[in-house]
């Protein structure tokens, strides 16, 4: 909901869509296993102790932490923003 409600921020928000990790496995067999993972990865935290730097999902795709943003202390999650290293880098700019 939350990634949905922002990508009309971006320049392009058409391109943008959110996928959980079942959607993500159907769009890795569909292609036969040559999928380069998601572009960008979202993990959410309530505790930030554990924030690594680069992490590898299910596939083999690694991520380079971007950046991390930190929820209001009444609710919500911490998101710590990924990019995926297989492909070619993005410059990072904030909505």
């Amino acid at each position: 909901m939350l990634v949905n409600y922002y990508k009309r921020y971006l320049e392009q928000p058409d391109r943008t869509r959110y996928m959980d990790g079942r959607a993500l496995h159907e769009e890795y067999v569909r292609t036969g296993g040559s999928s380069l993972g998601a572009e960008w990865l979202i993990l959410h935290r309530f505790d930030l102790r554990e924030q690594p730097e680069r992490v590898t999902d299910t596939y083999g795709n690694r991520y380079r932490l971007a950046t991390i943003y930190r929820y209001s202390d009444l609710s919500g999650w911490n998101w710590l923003v990924y990019h995926n290293l297989n492909r070619p880098p993005v410059e990072f700019r904030e909505p």
